[in-house]
């Protein structure tokens, strides 16, 4: 048997000349799948060689394996660098990089077992692999308020270079288009919400400088991450100056030369690790975390000695934090205002752990790294969350309950609202959550055809993540059955428009987002195949149920979108479900509630 790894599919003639009875296509991209679907060719996609399933039980396993080595390379590091965690401060990176990585390996190794010969079809062929080190700016995510979150190691363009040069295939030249624009409409659309957004933020900013400029305290904290539930927070703490040295710092540390450490002890057990755990990617798994150690660990004892001296000129009295430590210079400003005895307070960065029980936020919000507070959102998680180095309360949203409170009585004109998951091609990782670029695109197409069948407008917005991929694929997908009742919602934010629609259905609970949804008084649909098979406990999947519709099948979808033309489908919102899962009801509004406790917090210091 042979295997053609399709990267791109501009020249279907020249693809139909390697096709036969004895070939299977394998398919990672979504626009690739609508091509084939639309001339019937059988493809396969990963989950077909490697399941959602055993690719969960052998993470876990996994992941044990990964925190030791972690720690043993902190431990071997500590007195050279004066920081216990060196490595594993990276932990939130490292995890969804390392099961990237196993995946591929994986995957890699079923496939070379199964197939004689392989072709890769597409339109550029890949580099050969490199021997030379990854540098900062590889490792670094952007130049303006980067992490260290290998964000090019995690790219279509890199995983595809991974594939072809452990896959050894024959190349096959697909013809060469240039990218579509996304048109002028589209466009227009997203930088209208793009400047609203900026204009409210530095409205809000504004009135928090007149109003400082009335008060006599000139209190300093340092708020590194003014994500999600910060900004609001600061209407209610108008008096404390804002300071955030942390992305200066940042781009002037990737332009100082790193200090150079000795490398030996840590090579064996590197080598040891990447050879054990992975058959054909070990070489590259050696050359990306003796990039780590090189320039991201040879550059903490300067960045902690520059942040140690901003901390005690501008003697902060707390320390902010909208998503948690991301990265390991995220966690060393945190051990540095430990050291200090100065308090850190982190946010849930995706709301409650009963609506996404991502074992990532772990590493981002309750690790057992640095001593903070974490204001959670649901009671529920105020036990589950809480360790020794993690003290947990629970106030809630504030962007939530403003949203909420500030519901306009608007009529809801528009018939359904189907809010998707992100674009993921190349980030297996998502299936851990049972999510998949396949799941996501046969879902859809469900959810797109009985909106068509019962004669029901339906539109479609669109993830952030890959929405400029997503808008073609979806305008193909509508072209291509004809549908008559689909729309496109391009470059809005879901909050901005979700109170404009009757129903909403969304196949993917785990971002943000879905907070909003929730608290709109509206039927809400989970469209979801493997629901049964989310890694929840039965009381807090009781509670999502309590809330929203769970379809499982097309047929069952069908069913309630029929109640629902006949105005029979009711929404299930309740308070007991927003004091469940966003806010305590009973204790009012959380921004007044947060900004007391902080007070108080300051005060005591």
């Amino acid at each position: 048997m042979d295997l053609i790894v399709l990267q791109s599919l501009n020249n279907f003639s020249l693809l139909k000349n390697f096709i036969n009875d004895e070939t299977d296509i394998l398919v990672f991209d979504q626009s690739i799948m609508i091509t084939l679907d639309s001339k019937n060719i059988k493809y396969k996609v990963v989950e077909d060689f490697y399941s959602k399933e055993e690719y969960y039980n052998d993470v876990h396993k996994f992941r044990i394996k990964v925190s030791d080595l972690l720690n043993y390379l902190d431990t071997t590091l500590i007195k050279k660098i004066d920081f216990p965690y060196s490595f594993s401060g990276n932990e939130h990176y490292f995890s969804t990089w390392f099961d990237d990585l196993l995946f591929l390996d994986t995957l890699i190794k079923i496939i070379k077992k199964k197939y004689i010969r392989f072709y890769f079809f597409s339109s550029s062929q890949p580099v050969k692999n490199q021997q030379d080190n990854f540098s900062f700016s590889q490792l670094n995510s952007s130049k303006i308020n980067g992490t260290i979150s290998f964000r090019y190691l995690r790219s279509q363009k890199n995983q595809l270079k991974i594939l072809y040069n452990a896959l050894e295939p024959v190349f096959i030249k697909d013809n060469f288009l240039l990218k579509k624009s996304i048109p002028f409409i589209q466009k227009l659309i997203k930088n209208t919400h793009r400047l609203n957004n900026y204009f409210y933020k530095n409205l809000v900013l504004k009135n928090f400088k007149n109003i400082k400029k009335e008060k006599s305290k000139n209190i300093k904290v340092y708020s590194i991450q003014d994500s999600y539930e910060i900004l609001p927070l600061k209407k209610y703490l108008p008096n404390l100056s804002y300071e955030n040295p942390f992305t200066k710092l940042r781009q002037e540390i990737e332009l100082i030369k790193p200090q150079k450490l000795n490398f030996v002890k840590l090579d064996h057990e590197i080598n040891n690790f990447s050879n054990n755990n992975f058959s054909f990617l070990g070489s590259y798994c050696n050359k990306v975390l003796k990039s780590y150690f090189v320039e991201i660990v040879g550059r903490l004892v300067i960045f902690k000695k520059k942040f140690e001296f901003l901390v005690k000129k501008d003697a902060p009295k707390v320390l902010l934090l909208g998503s948690g430590t991301r990265d390991v210079f995220d966690t060393l400003c945190c051990y540095v205002f430990n050291e200090l005895k100065i308090n850190v307070i982190f946010f849930q960065h995706t709301g409650s752990r009963i609506l996404n029980d991502k074992a990532y936020d772990e590493s981002l919000e309750f690790n057992q790294r640095v001593h903070k507070t974490l204001i959670v959102q649901s009671k529920r998680d105020v036990g589950r969350l809480k360790n020794p180095k993690t003290e947990t309360v629970c106030f809630g949203s504030i962007q939530q309950y403003e949203r909420n409170k500030n519901q306009k009585n608007i009529k809801k004109k528009r018939n359904i609202f189907l809010c998707l998951g992100p674009d993921i091609d190349f980030s297996f990782r998502h299936m851990i959550e049972n999510y998949s670029t396949y799941k996501k695109h046969r879902q859809s197409l469900d959810i797109m055809s009985i909106a068509e069948k019962l004669h029901i407008p339906i539109d479609i917005k669109l993830h952030p993540t890959g929405e400029k991929e997503s808008f073609f694929n979806y305008q193909k997908i509508i072209q291509n059955h004809n549908f008559k009742n689909s729309k496109i919602l391009y470059g809005s934010n879901v909050e901005n428009i979700a109170d404009y629609y009757k129903i909403i259905i969304t196949d993917y609970i785990s971002s943000t987002s879905f907070r909003h949804l929730i608290g709109l008084k509206v039927p809400i649909i989970i469209y979801d195949q493997d629901f049964d098979k989310m890694k929840i406990s039965k009381k807090d999947l009781k509670i999502i149920t309590e809330r929203c519709y769970v379809a499982k099948q097309k047929d069952d979808l069908e069913v309630l979108l029929n109640e629902f033309l006949v105005s029979k489908l009711e929404s299930k919102w309740s308070e007991s479900v927003i004091d469940k899962l966003i806010y305590p009801i009973s204790e009012g509004n959380p921004g007044n509630n947060i900004a007391r406790y902080i007070e108080t917090i300051i005060k005591d210091n």
